[in-house]
Formats: C-alpha cells, sequence, structure tokens
C-alpha cells in the first residue's frame, strides 16, 4: 500500500515530534527576545512581542495537525451513506458482505477505502462480522462511524434483510448530515461576530491607551493603580494575546462545535492583535 505525504500527517509519532519541534521554536523565540532584553537590545513591550511571535509559531503545526484531522473526519463523515449504499446494492445482486465491502473498497473514497480493505482481509482470516466493523470503527475514529458501527452490529447480530438493513442506515447517516450541515450555517455568522469583538476590544484599547497613559505616566492614584504608559501598553497588550487565543478557540466551539481547530483562528487573531499594538500604539 502506498503512503503518501498526508498520510504521515496522522502518524501518531510523527505528529509528537513535529509538536515538540513546534513548542521547541517557540521555546528559543522566547529565550531569544528574554537575552536581547536582558543585554537591553529591546524595550520590555518587544519582548511581549516575542512571546506573542512565539505562541504562534507553537501554535501553527498543531493546527496545520488539526486542520487535515478535521478534512479527514469530514470526507469520511460524508462518504459513509454513499458507502453502505454500494455494499447494500452488492448484496441485492447476490454478493456476499465479503464481497460487497471489497468491491465497495476498489472505489476512491480517500481515506476509507484502504480501512474497507483491512476490513475485508480481517473477515477473510474468520474475524467474526461484528469484531470486524468494531474494529474498523476504532481505525477511523469518528463519531459518526462509532454511532453507524453501534447500529450495524446490534443489527446484525438480530439477523435479518442485510441490505434493507444497509439501506436503512445509509438514510440516517443523510439526516444527520443534514442536521449537522443545517447547524453550522445557523452557527457560521457567529464566527464573524468573534472578529468583530477582537476589532472592537482593540479599538477601545486603543482609546484607553490614549486617555489614560498620560494620567498614568505621572503616576496618579486613579483607580488606586500606578502604571507607567509603557506599562499599561504591555498590560493592555497581554490582554489582547489572551482575547486572541481564546476568541479563536470560543470561534471553532460556535461556528462547527468543535473547539482545538479554532487554533487556526487563533493564530490569525494574535498576528491581527500584534500588528494592531506594533503600527498603532
Amino acid at each position: 500500500m502506498r503512503i503518501t505525504p498526508t498520510d504521515l500527517i496522522f502518524n501518531k509519532r510523527l505528529q509528537y515530534l513535529l509538536i515538540g519541534a513546534s513548542v521547541a521554536i517557540a521555546v528559543a523565540i522566547v529565550s531569544v527576545g528574554y537575552i536581547l532584553l536582558t543585554v537591553n537590545s529591546i524595550a520590555l513591550f518587544n519582548f511581549h512581542v516575542f512571546v506573542s511571535i512565539a505562541i504562534m509559531a507553537g501554535l501553527v503545526i498543531p493546527a496545520i495537525i488539526l486542520i487535515f484531522k478535521d478534512k479527514r473526519k469530514n470526507q469520511i463523515d460524508q462518504s459513509l451513506p454513499r458507502i453502505l449504499e454500494g455494499i447494500a446494492e452488492g448484496l441485492r445482486a447476490g454478493m456476499t458482505l465479503i464481497e460487497s465491502i471489497e468491491e465497495v473498497s476498489k472505489q476512491n473514497y480517500g481515506w476509507i477505502s484502504r480501512e474497507l480493505q483491512a476490513m475485508v482481509v480481517q473477515m477473510s482470516l474468520g474475524i467474526p462480522i461484528e469484531d470486524a466493523f468494531q474494529n474498523f470503527a476504532k481505525r477511523i475514529g469518528t463519531d459518526m462511524t462509532r454511532k453507524m458501527t453501534a447500529l450495524l452490529t446490534a443489527a446484525i447480530r438480530l439477523g435479518g434483510d442485510l441490505d434493507a438493513l444497509f439501506m436503512s442506515t445509509s438514510e440516517f447517516l443523510h439526516q444527520m448530515l443534514e442536521a449537522k450541515d443545517e447547524r453550522n450555517e445557523q452557527l457560521r455568522p457567529y464566527l464573524s461576530f468573534i472578529y468583530i469583538t477582537l476589532i472592537v476590544f482593540v479599538v477601545t484599547m486603543y482609546m484607553l491607551y490614549n486617555s489614560l497613559g498620560g494620567l498614568f505616566s505621572l503616576q496618579s492614584n486613579i483607580l488606586k493603580i500606578q502604571l507607567s504608559q509603557n506599562e499599561l501598553k504591555i498590560l493592555l497588550f497581554d490582554l489582547a494575546i489572551m482575547e486572541a487565543v481564546f476568541g479563536g478557540l470560543v470561534a471553532s466551539k460556535l461556528s462547527s462545535g468543535s473547539l482545538y481547530p479554532g487554533l487556526k483562528h487563533s493564530i490569525i487573531m494574535l498576528l491581527l492583535s500584534t500588528m494592531a499594538f506594533v503600527m498603532l500604539f
């Protein structure tokens, strides 16, 4: 079986190595910034900029991995109903279950095709159908695959018309996908609200900095806080970093129902916040 560069991304050991490398790069960036700070080559605010860049660098590789995982999951979920329909058609044509699955596995369904071939091999070696389906669901790992497998194994155990079983399960999965698409369509506008919130937040911080920075630089007791203008700038920048990181995760949760794919939004929002503070403040 030919291994493609995309397949390597889903290798657990390689994922850990890549994530470790991204963490090492982030630590190196912070270390360089700290060294420059200790020798007075940069100001304290610039060190915080180094920290922001380090966070972005540390999140890039995990974000790429999660993007590919999300793409793989969506492709598998979209393929499942068509696969079940193909198996049902094979059963109606007089094929056995193994022959039907083998015939379907020859078609191009992306990542899932090779897992179907592995399931055929297991059943050919005498592994019970229920166990082969359970192993298939574990290797795939998506929620929809697990739900499909639970339905199929329970129905197969009870007996009945297999082609009708696979067709009815396919219709059920179609309904689940339609409901998921409808939910995502309704929640997608909230993604733009998070970005708008970040823009409003940065603008508010800019106005606060310009209006109160002068007072704070005089070591005023206003609000019982004593900050220099530069310290205020650093404080507001740190707040913007937190807003960007957590805002990106919330944006993904609202728009797609999943939290961690939002790392890509966190990186974008971090970049926007950092550029705004460096250029405007």
